[in-house]
């Protein structure tokens, strides 16, 4: 009888690990398929929009090839670092690029790891391209050509997570632009994974994060932008969400909320009814860039107007 007891629960067990191993494969696909978006490089450059342009490689903060765009402004102004979001290119942030270079700011575009024409096996969803992030920002601060006091930072989504993490580990940043960035790995897991299943975010959700943190070797509670926007309080701070989205809404003022008041910087919070994380058009664009232009333009100032430009160089490499 005992032999028999045993035989039963040792069935059971085997079952339990069986489904286990079930779910957890399940949830490493999705992982998967998640950070490993199809590579868009679009037929698209600076030139298209008459802009003299450098192409640039340079390496991330551990090492990995990436790829950018420098686009000169003013000579000796500030300098603007752009960072799409997951499943987009440096290509994709043209259109508010051109904007912010005609008022004379220095551009800086590139590609996140596996982005664009950037290395790279998957993404990360934001923890590891802030490495990307500081490799950029290295970068632009060995530039002569800009004023090195005056950085600044924009990002969408994964780019303003990357963003956000980043600036922490480079106190040269002065002035941060961050669209729709979500607080920490776990919401953005909810919102892909269990977007209909609400007994799914309540009950499953540490199951993806365990996958993700033994395959990238990183813990995701310790990355978050929960925590990084705490210590970017002595920055000046711009926090964007479209109106269309109620939970990314309550996320985005809760984060606003969390920063401490200074007296030697400034926080914002801009509600539109729509923001980069979604296509904009017309008016929504034309706003969306005015809003954007005014924030950088209000701290980190363009000493003089942009000069005539420049005639067009042919892309090269540096």
């Amino acid at each position: 009888m005992k032999g028999k007891t045993f035989s039963v629960l040792g069935k059971w067990i085997l079952a339990v690990l069986i489904i286990a191993m079930i779910v957890v494969a399940f949830f490493g696909y999705q992982i998967y398929r998640l950070a490993s978006p199809q590579k868009t490089v679009e037929p698209v450059s600076p030139e298209k929009f008459l802009l003299s342009f450098y192409e640039i490689d340079f390496p991330s903060a551990d090492g990995l090839a990436l790829t950018g765009w420098f686009i000169p402004g003013v000579k000796k102004g500030p300098a603007l670092i752009l960072c799409h979001k997951l499943g987009g290119s440096k290509a994709s942030l043209i259109n508010l690029a051109v904007p912010l270079q005609m008022e004379g700011y220095n551009i800086f575009l590139f590609d996140f790891r596996n982005s664009g024409e950037s290395r790279g096996k998957l993404s990360s969803f934001g923890i590891l391209e802030a490495r990307d992030v500081i490799g950029a920002v290295d970068f632009v601060m060995n530039r002569n050509d800009i004023d090195q006091s005056k950085i600044g930072l924009y990002g969408v989504e994964m780019g303003a997570y990357a963003a956000a993490l980043g600036a922490v580990e480079r106190k040269n940043i002065k002035a941060i632009a961050l669209d729709s960035a979500y607080p920490d790995i776990r919401f953005f897991f909810t919102r892909q994974l269990f977007d209909d299943s609400p007994s799914g975010r309540k009950y499953l959700s540490f199951i993806p994060l365990f996958v993700y943190s033994a395959y990238f070797r990183v813990d995701p509670r310790e990355q978050s932008v929960t925590e990084a926007v705490k210590k970017l309080a002595d920055r000046n701070l711009l926090f964007i969400v479209g109106m269309g989205d109620r939970e990314m809404m309550e996320s985005t003022r809760q984060l606003y909320k969390s920063v401490s008041e200074s007296k030697d910087s400034d926080k914002n919070l801009l509600e539109l009814p729509r923001s980069l994380s979604s296509e904009l058009y017309g008016e929504d664009k034309k706003s969306y860039d005015e809003k954007i232009l005014s924030f950088f333009k209000t701290y980190l100032p363009v000493e003089k107007k942009h000069p005539v430009f420049e005639s067009i160089k042919r892309p090269t490499r540096k």
